[in-house]
């Protein structure tokens, strides 16, 4: 399990009933690579109305993030995570390709 130097949640509107956007930084201490089968959850997210599945990922700004997350086994699925609604939460798994730079901020919004 790794640990990242910088990790924050941010949302667009505080307020129950309303859509809301979810922003994510995280930022590794050390490279990750997708070739290694590395996935990330984000938990805690109770409260949240997501439909099971596929959560599409969205990019903020010039920030790498959105593409380097595949949904496995599912061509074409880049961009993408995946909602577990028993657990509240949602797993980011890298493309196989992919690779999460050090020291890096990787953004984004879903």
């Amino acid at each position: 399990r790794c640990s990242p130097v910088t990790k924050s949640i941010g949302q667009s509107t505080p307020l129950a009933g309303l859509s809301n956007d979810i922003t994510v930084t995280l930022q590794p201490s050390f490279h990750l690579l997708g070739s290694e089968n590395v996935s990330i959850t984000l938990s805690g997210l109770s409260g949240a109305v997501i439909p099971a599945g596929d959560v599409l990922l969205s990019s903020v700004g010039t920030y790498p993030g959105p593409s380097l997350f595949c949904t496995p086994g599912v061509a074409g699925g880049a961009g993408r995570a995946t909602w577990v609604d028993s657990t509240t939460s949602i797993v980011l798994s890298l493309c196989d390709s992919a690779q999460l730079e050090a020291f890096t901020d990787h953004m984004f919004v879903f």
